[in-house]
């Protein structure tokens, strides 16, 4: 079971990881902004600087859930869904859904930082590596961090 949520953790984690700026990001420009690389899309919503949401899908591949051989595919196919369903379920503000799709496990991070307790959230992996000012997200340091991972972020208009 730790096996699994480690996977799911690293997947995390590594999709939030990021070094320094590209380009400076004009957050009153829009509200709304969208991250893509590869399998994985970001959705940010935004009040000026300050992060309010995000939402976060990505695909995490069958190939990755390890399994020992004595469980067969769909059974280990099975745990990590319910571990995916489990896993940030006693944090505040967090939501994590997970389904079953061809290629493999699709995951939902949603994230409302309005009702979040931030403390919490970083205590559980999941403000590491964003842009953490004290007491808030900031949209351009999260931007700066994730293009900097190789995303596309762009502003858009819902």
């Amino acid at each position: 079971m730790k096996t699994w949520k480690n996977i799911i953790l690293l997947a995390v984690c590594v999709l939030l990881s990021g070094c320094h700026s590209k380009s400076k990001v004009d957050p009153a420009t829009s509200s709304n902004w969208q991250c893509t690389q590869s399998t994985t899309v970001f959705q940010l919503e935004n009040n000026q600087d300050t992060l309010q949401k995000t939402r976060q899908v990505f695909i995490l591949p069958y190939d990755a859930i390890v399994h020992d051989e004595n469980t067969d595919t769909d059974t280990a196919r099975q745990k990590a869904l319910e571990l995916c369903a489990q896993m940030f379920k006693d944090i505040h503000g967090v939501t994590f859904e997970s389904e079953a799709v061809e290629t493999g496990i699709q995951c939902t991070l949603t994230i409302d930082y309005g009702q979040a307790d931030l403390s919490q959230l970083k205590e559980a992996g999941l403000t590491d590596e964003l842009g953490l000012k004290e007491g808030y997200i900031s949209l351009s340091d999260t931007i700066d961090k994730l293009e900097s991972d190789g995303f596309a972020c762009q502003a858009v208009s819902r």
